[in-house]
């Protein structure tokens, strides 16, 4: 039972001034954006605290604007089933554990910030999910972040320690659909265009073009062609 409601929510203090926000009508297809903050009884709230805010909502298809003072959204979207898109995730947040639960209309992740430390089971049975998620943090918890996923998906780091581009690695190789994408050469392909300068001091030199795949941490790549008379391989800044 919430304390007070207003608009689409209802509210339960958590501690001090600070709320929990949770739909109060489940059956509709759209909702306002969750607020920063409520004023009721001539007290401001903050809300914090979103678990289980939209739980079982399953005819919700595209999720609200979460604002930046929440810092738990466990099990916020579960088993919505009919969310084909996700929020913005704010820096603010911390725990997305079963966040995503069972939202098998789910075409493409949020970014992840660097504050999230727990991802357990965030996108479980996400059975439409593919592409790419990009993750700027290092997780404590991640059990089953992918599990029953069926489409390829692939990690993008971004910003990452080596231990953390580590623990994203090791997370990927648990799941055969889950790839560390700069592992991955047919992933991320680009092409670009080396040059060869002739060793007769020709001003006309002629060019070569390939397609490699760009490797974490690998940033410049010397190309000399096969059969070239060179004098040197110049470099090509592939960043």
């Amino acid at each position: 039972m919430a304390d007070f409601t207003i608009g689409d929510y209802g509210y339960t203090v958590t501690s001090g001034t600070n709320v929990r926000a949770v739909v109060v009508d489940r059956t509709k297809s759209s909702y306002a954006d969750v607020p920063s903050t409520v004023t009721y009884g001539g007290v401001t709230y903050t809300v914090t605290n979103m678990e289980w805010c939209f739980d079982n909502c399953t005819s919700l298809a595209q999720a609200p604007s979460i604002p930046s003072s929440v810092t738990s959204m466990y099990e916020c979207f579960y088993n919505c089933t009919s969310l084909a898109q996700a929020p913005t995730i704010p820096s603010s947040v911390t725990n997305l554990n079963s966040c995503f639960y069972g939202c098998t209309s789910l075409t493409a992740a949020p970014s992840i910030p660097s504050s999230v430390t727990y991802m357990g089971y965030c996108f479980y049975c996400c059975t439409s999910l593919a592409g790419n998620v990009t993750v700027t943090n290092n997780p404590t918890s991640y059990t089953n972040c992918f599990s029953d996923t069926t489409n390829d998906i692939y990690i993008i780091p971004s910003g990452l320690s080596s231990a953390a581009i580590e623990k994203w690695r090791n997370i990927a190789s648990g799941y055969s659909n889950v790839h560390y994408y700069y592992d991955d050469a047919t992933a991320n392909p680009f092409t670009f265009n080396v040059t060869r300068v002739a060793s007769s001091g020709s001003t006309t030199p002629a060019q070569d073009s390939g397609t490699y795949a760009y490797i974490e941490a690998v940033y410049k790549v010397s190309y000399l062609p096969s059969g070239a008379s060179a004098t040197r391989a110049l470099t090509c800044d592939g960043t």
